[in-house]
């Protein structure tokens, strides 16, 4: 269905070429897309998914919609409205799904967070908060991996010397760039998953979960948001720009309400879905 026929948002986060760049966010069913005026797609379509123990994978464009919201916020990036779905699968999971503007930036920030609300265990292998599937960035697109970078001098590497997952479109016939980054907070072990197919990029930032993470009945797994920046200029300040604001996430963590995430890392996930949540993101 085209965007026009849709209930949904539309945030002008900035000017390419002359023309206004616009972050389309579904209220049926949490599909999100960028757009610049004349009509042209940068990013087609994104959603998100999780991954059962039994291989099934659900997406979140496919579920029922229980829900929507939208509120106010202040996390250390700043102030900005929230934007929600709520979708729900025959399995008994709910997805809560989220964008959150920032009115003072080019950013938004995706986010998503598993609920059981069945009446049985269910065990996930992954989450995926941005997946690429129908419809990703175009065959112009140029997908740049995440560089080596320091940011006023200090490593933006992360505690275990890896860096967060991010990646970076450039549209040079366009002057437009987009970049994603996974902000991470421990939740999981993620990695960016992309490859070209039949013209478009596919994939999605996964964060695994090994062994599986048992949700209870009532349990709740946050997932790490993905920060989506758009702007004029190139790769290189794009990339500046995510390793900054994934560094200056990573040291806020605990100490700010907002970004705590269930888990202690990879190697505890078992723990995640322990009696003690926190809050969404």
């Amino acid at each position: 269905m085209v965007w026009e026929l849709r209930d949904h948002y539309e945030f002008v986060v900035g000017n390419t070429a002359g023309k206004n760049l616009k972050f389309l966010y579904g209220q049926d069913n949490a599909e999100w897309a960028v757009r610049i005026g004349d009509g042209t797609f940068l990013i087609e379509s994104a959603t998100a998914s999780v991954v059962l123990e039994s291989g099934e994978e659900l997406l979140l464009q496919e579920m029922e919609k229980v829900d929507s919201s939208r509120e106010g916020f202040t996390d250390v990036l700043g102030k900005g409205t929230r934007f929600g779905v709520e979708m729900l699968s025959s399995s008994g999971l709910r997805l809560r799904h989220s964008v959150s503007v920032y009115p003072t930036e080019l950013i938004m920030v995706v986010g998503l967070v598993v609920i059981n609300d069945g009446d049985r265990d269910l065990r996930l292998t992954s989450i995926s908060p941005v997946a690429f599937r129908d419809g990703g960035a175009p065959q112009k697109t140029l997908p740049l991996p995440h560089g080596q970078l320091n940011i006023n001098g200090q490593s933006a590497l992360d505690e275990r010397r890896v860096l967060a997952p991010a990646i970076t479109f450039c549209f040079g016939d366009l002057d437009a760039t987009i970049g994603l980054g996974v902000l991470r907070g421990g939740a999981c072990d993620y990695r960016g998953e992309f490859a070209e197919k039949d013209g478009k990029l596919r994939g999605a930032f996964v964060g695994h979960y090994d062994p599986p993470l048992r949700l209870a009945p009532g349990e709740k797994a946050v997932g790490d948001p993905v920060v989506v920046y758009l702007r004029e200029s190139g790769p290189v300040k794009t990339e500046a720009f995510l390793a900054k604001t994934q560094k200056l996430w990573r040291e806020a963590k605990g100490k700010t309400e907002d970004i705590t995430l269930i888990g202690g890392g990879p190697e505890r996930s078992t723990a995640i879905a322990e009696r003690g949540v926190a809050p969404d993101n």
